[in-house]
């Protein structure tokens, strides 16, 4: 894992859904290119980092430990959504309502659905989390 990552490996755990991203533990301190894929996958499933952090360099992403402590598969969502090529749609969760909803534009391209989701969390205060959804 050193070597995809090109030196120590970091860990950051998604929750929704469940998955880890590997990174290179000092990639910021050794100027590694930002990683803007991956960080926009952070972004939008752990908002805590939202707009506070970034990941640079070789990253991967692999699902949480099993119970013993052995790495998993990626989950299908994130394996379906950057390597099946499909049409995207954002989705957002506003404070004080559990139900999604969206509008009617559509994305040929994952990262753009990505950005426009972000940049529309930033805008609108009320979203508390944004997913992207296939069609």
């Amino acid at each position: 894992m050193q070597e995809i990552v090109g030196g120590y490996v970091e860990v950051i755990d998604i929750d929704n859904p469940s998955a880890s991203i590997w990174l290179n533990e000092e990639g910021k301190l050794t100027s590694l290119e930002p990683n803007r894929r991956t960080t926009c996958l952070l972004w939008v499933h752990q908002s805590d980092y939202r707009e506070r952090d970034y990941l640079a360099g070789n990253c991967f992403l692999t699902g949480r430990p099993n119970e013993d402590g052995d790495t998993t598969s990626a989950p299908d969502h994130f394996i379906d959504l950057v390597t099946k090529p499909t049409q995207y749609r954002v989705q957002v969760q506003t404070l004080n309502d559990d139900s999604w909803s969206g509008n009617r534009l559509v994305f040929d391209d994952w990262l753009e659905a990505y950005v426009w989701g972000l940049g529309l969390a930033s805008r609108w205060a009320l979203v508390r989390n944004v997913r992207i959804i296939t069609i």
